[in-house]
């Protein structure tokens, strides 16, 4: 992308099993961006591509999920420092039923399905995780994540 100002668009995919578990993996330690960090699935959009191919891309490479053809529902969007430069960040739920995770690339590490408990224990509200659990909430209002 040419524009200084929007470096970046990426992708993220909150990924909902039984309608009450979300997919999450951990960023390697190395990372230069939030290293060792709870994330979904995501991606960078390159100039050219069309969003929602790059999505089913981004989440079978990470996630090993395939999920052309299924539904997906924007549940809203943030935006982060990166390089100097802005990113753009879209993120859209998807209602994969009883997969289990097949393990991807190997970009995330410990990829696993987390109830809402868990998912409010195990990952911090604070910073860029802050927009997770503004995803997830959007889920819930959404009807895509049953709460008790």
């Amino acid at each position: 992308m040419d524009d200084k100002y929007l470096r970046y668009v990426s992708l993220c995919a909150l990924l909902i099993s039984d309608s009450e578990r979300v997919l999450v993996g951990n960023r390697e330690e190395e990372d230069e961006f939030f290293p060792g960090d709870i994330v979904f699935p995501s991606g960078r959009v390159e100039g050219g591509e069309r969003i929602m191919t790059r999505f089913d891309i981004e989440v079978e490479v990470e996630a090993g999920i395939p999920i052309v053809g299924l539904p997906r529902h924007y549940l809203g969007d943030c935006t982060f420092p990166r390089d100097g430069y802005p990113v753009t960040q879209l993120c859209y739920g998807v209602e994969v039923g009883k997969n289990q995770v097949l393990g991807g690339n190997g970009e995330l590490v410990g990829l696993r399905f987390l109830t809402m408990d868990e998912f409010r224990e195990q990952v911090p509200n604070e910073g860029y995780q802050t927009n997770l659990h503004r995803f997830v909430q959007a889920a819930v209002e959404n009807g895509l994540i049953r709460t008790q």
